[in-house]
Formats: C-alpha cells, sequence, structure tokens
C-alpha cells in the first residue's frame, strides 16, 4: 500500500503477521514447550538461562506482548509481481512489466512461487540474466503492445 502520492516514499507493509488469534496461540503453546524442552536435567550442564527479557512473560497476556514485540520472520515473501505466461501474471519470462515499456521487475516478488532455500542467490542470478536481456533490447528495440483505443468512423451518406 503507498504511504503518499510521494513515488520516493517508502510503501506501508503489513504482512499481517499474528492477525489471527490461532497463530498466537500457536507461537505461545510453542514458546512454553521451548521452556520445557531447555529446562530439562540434559540440557542444564551447557548452562544456558532464558534471557531476563523473556523470562519476565509468564502470563498468556504477557507472553502474547513477548512474542508480539520480538518475533520475526525469516520467510522471503515471493510471487507478488511473478513472471510467467498467463494473462494474470504481471511479468513476462524476461521480467518485463506487460503493457508498459522499458520497465522491469527484477527481485525475488517475480518468482513465481516460493524455492525451499534461501532466496539471495536465485535474486542475483535473475539480475544478471535481466542484465542479459537489458543488453540484447539495447541492441534492438523492445516491442511493446498496447491496445489502441477505439476510432469513430464517419458514416458516408
Amino acid at each position: 500500500m503507498l504511504a503518499t502520492a510521494d513515488p520516493l516514499a517508502a510503501p506501508l507493509i503489513d504482512p499481517n503477521f499474528l492477525g489471527d488469534a490461532d497463530d498466537l496461540q500457536r507461537l505461545r503453546t510453542g514458546f512454553r514447550h521451548m521452556r520445557r524442552i531447555l529446562g530439562q536435567p540434559a540440557l542444564q550442564a551447557y548452562g544456558g538461562q532464558e534471557s531476563p527479557a523473556s523470562a519476565r512473560a509468564q502470563t498468556d497476556l504477557e507472553l502474547e506482548m513477548f512474542i508480539r514485540d520480538h518475533a520475526d520472520t525469516v520467510y522471503h515473501p515471493v510471487g507478488s509481481v511473478r513472471m510467467g505466461p498467463d494473462a494474470s501474471d504481471p511479468l513476462d519470462a524476461q521480467m518485463r512489466v506487460k503493457g508498459v515499456g522499458g520497465l522491469r521487475v527484477v527481485d525475488a516478488s517475480a518468482m513465481p512461487q516460493i524455492i525451499s532455500g534461501n532466496t539471495n542467490a536465485p535474486v542475483i542470478m535473475m539480475a544478471e540474466r535481466a542484465a542479459e536481456f537489458i543488453r540484447a533490447a539495447q541492441r534492438q528495440p523492445e516491442v511493446v503492445q498496447v491496445a489502441a483505443p477505439p476510432v469513430a468512423v464517419a458514416a458516408a451518406v
């Protein structure tokens, strides 16, 4: 979502993490399981201690507040501007925005679906490939198909 009409302003991004009460309940349950597992005698010899900030969170409400303040994701969102052959895909196979000349999207958002590993190396590869596409396009002009506006035709009398 755009924050302002200024094209240089950062967008507002809200992934709605913890938007479903079930998500928060599962994290609270997992947090308590983690404490139980890490509190086992077999692990005491390693001397690990829970951080004071998380140790203060004991009630459901305190755990919820701690989770909301500290939880993060390593999920790499992809596919918001995916490339593909379908009419509904905003990008073609050369990462060009369909119907807009001179504009490409070259980042993880162009990936059609999430990959099983980190997105860094594939995005670097995509950027290298996009650079090849751009260099090739400089050698021959890009053709952008745009629907022509309807033309009024006068009837012969």
